[in-house]
Parts: C-alpha cells; sequence; structure tokens
C-alpha cells in the first residue's frame, strides 16, 4: 500500500507524506505541524483524508449515473473481497492446523521407533517420523505464502474501496457547499432587489450589499469549479483503480497458484523418496522372516524323539 502511494504521481509530491516517511517522531511532527499551520484539518493533503464528515443532514441523491453505478459497484465489489479475505483466513488456519496435526503426528511416530526393538520396523518408522516433519514445514510455509501473496492484495483492496468511499463522501461535502454558496447568493440578492426598489436613500447600504453578492458570486464559482474537478480527477482515478485491480490480482493469483503447484510437488518428491527407500530395505531385510524348516530329515532323529527314548530306557 505504501508503495503504491508512493508510485502515485500526485501523492508522492504530498507535504503529508513526506512527513510521514522522513518523520522520526511523527506524532509529535504532526502537532508540530499543527502548531505552524492551524488549518492543516482543512488542507488538501493526505493527512486530511481522516476523519471526514459530510456537510449537511440531508440524505444526497445522486444525480450523475456515472458515479451512482460506480458506487453500487464498490459497494458489491468490498463485500466480495471481505467474503473472499474471511475465506483465506479460514484456508490458512487450516493449514497451520494440518501442521501442527503433522508435527503431533511424528513425534508419535519417532516415540513409538524408541521402542521398537526390530531395526526393520524403527528405521522406516522414524524415516517416517522424518518425512512428516518435512510435511509440516511444507504446510507452515505455504500457510505463509498464502497470506503474503494473495491475502495482502485482498486486504490492501478493502483498504483502498474504504478510501475511495472517502472520496465519494468529499465530492458530496464539495456538493453541499456549492448549493451552500448559491443559497446564499440568492439571500444577497433578494437585499439587493429590495435595496434597489428603495432608491438612491440606501446606496451606502446598496454598495455594500452589491459588494456582498460580488463574494458570493465569487465562492459558487468556485464551489463549482472545485465539485467539478473532483468529479474529473475521481473519474480518471478510479479508471486507474480499475487497471491496477486486474494487474495486482493477476499477479496474485499467478503467484498463489505456482506457490501451490511448487508445494505439492516437493510433497511428491518426499513421498516417492521415502517409498523407494522403504522398498530398498525391503531387498536387503524384511519385517518378519518364517523359521527355516530342514527337509529330509530321519525319522526318530529329534530332540523329542531323543528325549522319549531316554525316558523309555529308564523305565526299563
Amino acid at each position: 500500500m505504501l508503495n503504491k502511494t508512493a508510485a502515485h504521481p500526485t501523492l508522492q509530491h504530498d507535504a503529508d507524506l513526506k512527513l510521514f516517511l522522513e518523520s522520526e517522531a511523527f506524532n509529535i511532527d504532526v502537532k508540530h505541524k499543527e502548531r505552524k499551520e492551524p488549518n492543516l484539518g482543512e488542507s488538501k493533503g493526505v493527512l486530511s483524508t481522516f476523519g471526514i464528515s459530510v456537510g449537511s443532514g440531508n440524505k444526497f441523491v445522486e444525480q450523475d449515473d456515472w458515479f451512482h453505478d460506480r458506487r453500487v459497484y464498490l459497494d458489491a465489489l468490498e463485500n466480495q473481497l471481505k467474503g473472499l479475505l474471511k475465506a483465506m483466513d479460514s484456508m490458512v488456519a487450516q493449514r497451520k492446523a494440518m501442521a501442527e496435526a503433522a508435527g503431533e503426528f511424528s513425534a508419535s511416530l519417532h516415540a513409538l521407533s524408541t521402542v521398537e526393538l526390530s531395526p526393520t520396523l524403527s528405521g522406516p518408522l522414524d524415516a517416517l517420523s522424518e518425512l512428516q516433519l518435512t510435511i509440516r514445514d511444507v504446510y507452515d510455509r505455504q500457510a505463509q505464502q498464502d497470506v503474503l501473496t494473495f491475502g495482502i492484495i485482498i486486504e490492501e483492496y478493502i483498504r483502498l474501496i474504504g478510501s475511495v468511499k472517502q472520496a465519494f463522501s468529499q465530492r458530496q461535502k464539495a456538493f453541499y457547499s456549492w448549493h451552500s454558496a448559491e443559497s446564499e447568493l440568492q439571500k444577497r440578492k433578494t437585499s439587493q432587489d429590495k435595496l434597489l426598489r428603495q432608491g438612491k436613500s440606501q446606496q451606502d447600504r446598496l454598495n455594500q450589499v452589491n459588494a456582498e453578492v460580488a463574494d458570493a458570486e465569487r465562492k459558487v464559482h468556485q464551489a463549482r469549479l472545485l465539485f467539478e474537478d473532483m468529479g474529473r480527477l475521481m473519474r480518471a482515478e478510479l479508471d486507474r483503480f480499475e487497471k491496477e485491480k486486474v494487474e495486482d490480482f493477476k499477479s496474485g493469483v499467478e503467484t498463489f497458484l505456482e506457490s501451490a503447484v511448487e508445494a505439492q510437488k516437493e510433497l511428491i518428491e518426499k513421498w516417492e523418496t521415502f517409498l523407494m527407500q522403504l522398498d530398498a530395505e525391503d531387498d536387503e531385510t524384511v519385517f518378519y522372516r518364517p523359521p527355516v524348516v530342514q527337509a529330509n530329515k530321519p525319522a526318530g532323529d529329534t530332540a523329542v524323539d531323543r528325549a522319549r527314548a531316554r525316558i523309555d530306557d529308564d523305565s526299563d
């Protein structure tokens, strides 16, 4: 987000942004700037975009269909991104849970291998324990990469949409200021008309009212230009927002998929290596070898037969 703001052709020259980037004691420097510039809250800097309030209690009705459609679109996009972020958080939590389960499984396998007397069984158990540790590390790393590659993009655009909504509120405030200036102008003109009907007896007052009317007309003109300039600037910035959104999400999805594919490849490679080692050990030693029975043994020459023969001799 900070890199995107600093790369903006307009915001990169903003005094508030420069203060934020260069200040070593930001809170103190902001208070110092507020003392030097009492009207800081009314400036057009980056810091002034926080804590915006609408200038009128009346409900604003958008007259421009283009801005109305964009506002509806942004509301829907924000809800979708919040849902996607929630699903992303759930997936990351599941990956971490799988990593924890793999770690516990590894510990159990290792404990079992230490009490198993047969080396032909304890060896594979210990190797499987090491494999589960590798699986745990892969799941942990994948969870972190998911957050860094895709989760951050989602959070960033949720915040950007919030900033865009603040810009809509500023435009709404400019609209109220424009119409408030027009209402004030009508009041001045009404007073001017009354004085004109009274003739030259109120010439001094008439001169004052004429100056007030001229000043009110100037304010109306400035307020109208500000409202129109804000509209043009917002159109350009929303177009920029759409282009950057497509590029950022395309890059994020590609990185997310590449990370997932690499993680699966690594797991497959580890499992295949483990199976190959297991097969190689099975060729040399098996887990259970049945006793070898000697064939063609003469009848009556077994230990049992000889013991029975001694018993019979003693009885005789």
